[in-house]
């Protein structure tokens, strides 16, 4: 899980090609979450927080993972800690756009952008300096 939110996928390697690294990392994250959503969550945000990886766009994704794939614990501690991984508008567009992939639409609208997105940004972005 590191390696991947810290190299990302983007190219792929001399071995296999990015759209089978993106799916393994795939599922490979997805059994994290599964085992130990918390510990995922935490891990991802630790990594993204202290700027570790030169591209934020895999911590977003491992963080949408959570709230498709994740227990109810894991979900509400991923909304609570969007705001540290989705620093800026374009963060937030793209965790929406990776949601939206792995769940539909409509599942969306229902739980996330009401339980999640917008308590984020009220709690977030309004309290910065």
């Amino acid at each position: 899980m590191d390696r991947f939110l810290i190299l990302g996928t983007e190219g792929g390697t001399y071995y296999i090609a990015e759209r089978d690294l993106v799916k393994q990392n795939h599922d490979a994250i997805v059994r994290c979450i599964k085992e130990d959503g918390i510990r995922a969550v935490n891990r991802v945000v630790e990594i993204s927080d202290a700027g570790r990886a030169p591209k934020n766009d895999p911590a977003i994704f491992a963080l949408a993972l959570v709230a498709a794939h994740g227990n109810e614990s894991a979900k509400e501690l991923a909304f609570q800690n969007l705001g540290k991984v989705c620093r800026i508008g374009t963060h937030l567009f793209h965790f929406a756009q990776y949601v939206n992939t792995l769940r539909g639409w409509v599942a969306v609208c229902a739980r996330l952008w009401e339980a999640g997105i917008f308590r984020v940004k009220r709690t977030t972005w309004h309290t910065r300096p």
